[in-house]
């Protein structure tokens, strides 16, 4: 905006926010039931449970303010960007209180039965929020502020798991329980703010800018029989948990203060960034109050973290200049 003589004063503010919450429960079981192949059908017993998630979240502010005056001028601007995402998913195949006889053989080919419960889920969140301001003060007297704000939180937190609880199993060939997780954040935090004050006068700037970034990995994932169970096997019994999670962020802020004044001039300028990562899971495979007999195979149980990265970058740049012909300061 534009005054005349007496001053003009300018403000503008820029915000966006972006939520999303994915929040699933995905099944495959038998449960109070009673499942029989047939001593003579080699079919196979299959439970798999599979669970794809992804969240793309963008959001941008943007601010500009403009003052300029014969008298006094004041411009203020500011953009806040936040965004928020959460991923929380129960991913299960199970047999619970059942009994399934899965004994069966081919007559003709002697091919036995098998019996599988797999549970995977694989979770990926993408989020970029940026808060960009500029903001330009011109009068006798000026002056200009210009703030940029950017939060951005990722959650992911799911439960996988592949069990037999309190039932009675029993296979011709072998027993597989697979449950797996495989979770990404990929976070990018920018901000700008740029104050510009000149006068004839006094000259006063500020810019500052602030990121947040917060990404927390909490998936449990578990393959396990336990409470009284019964698990006969001719074949191996294998039980294999394993979880894979990675986390990346850039958390970038630039400011810039500048102040030019025939009298006095000063300009400050602040950045800040800041970056939290935490991936705290919990991998588990077991055998707890259960009987397990497997008769001509291996029993083997597996619980793995094949790979777990935290890869960050917190940057903050400050620039701050001052010019007068009598007084001059200029902070950072």
């Amino acid at each position: 905006s534009t005054g005349g003589t007496t001053g003009n004063k300018a403000a503008g503010i820029g915000a966006t926010t972006a939520t999303n919450d994915i929040t699933n429960k995905i099944r495959s079981y038998i449960s109070n039931s009673k499942v029989n192949q047939g001593q003579t059908n080699s079919g196979n017993v299959s439970l798999t449970t599979t669970s794809n998630s992804d969240i793309l979240a963008i959001g941008i502010a943007a601010s500009a303010s403009v003052a300029v005056s014969g008298g006094n001028a004041g411009s203020l601007a500011a953009a806040v960007a936040f965004s928020e995402n959460t991923i929380n998913n129960t991913v299960e195949s199970f047999i619970d209180s059942a009994s399934v006889d899965n004994v069966g053989i081919n007559s003709s080919t002697t091919e036995t039965s098998s019996l599988e419960l797999s549970a995977t889920d694989t979770s990926r969140i993408h989020a970029f929020s940026g808060g960009i301001g500029f903001s330009l003060g011109s009068g006798s007297n000026s002056g200009a502020v210009s703030v940029g704000v950017s939060l951005a939180y990722n959650t992911i937190n799911n439960n996988t798991s592949a069990y037999i609880d309190g039932s009675v199993v029993t296979s011709g060939s072998t027993i597989g329980l697979n449950a797996t997780s495989d979770a990404t954040i990929l976070s990018a935090a920018f901000t700008g703010a740029v104050a510009v004050a000149t006068s004839n006068g006094t000259s006063l700037s500020g810019a500052g800018t602030g990121n947040e970034t917060r990404n927390t990995v909490t998936n449990k994932t578990k393959a396990y029989i336990n409470n009284s169970a019964d698990v006969d096997s001719t074949g191996a019994i294998s039980l294999t948990a394993t979880d894979s999670s990675d986390i990346e962020t850039y958390s970038i802020g630039l400011s810039v203060g500048v102040a030019a004044g025939d009298n006095v001039a000063g300009a400050v300028s602040i950045g800040v960034s800041l970056a939290e990562n935490t991936i705290k899971n919990t991998t588990q495979a077991y055998i707890d109050t259960a009987n397990v007999d497997s008769s001509t195979g291996d029993i083997s149980i597996s619980a793995n973290t094949t790979a777990s990265t935290i890869y960050s970058n917190a940057i903050a740049v400050s620039l701050s200049a001052a010019f007068s012909k009598d007084t001059s300061v200029s902070m950072r």
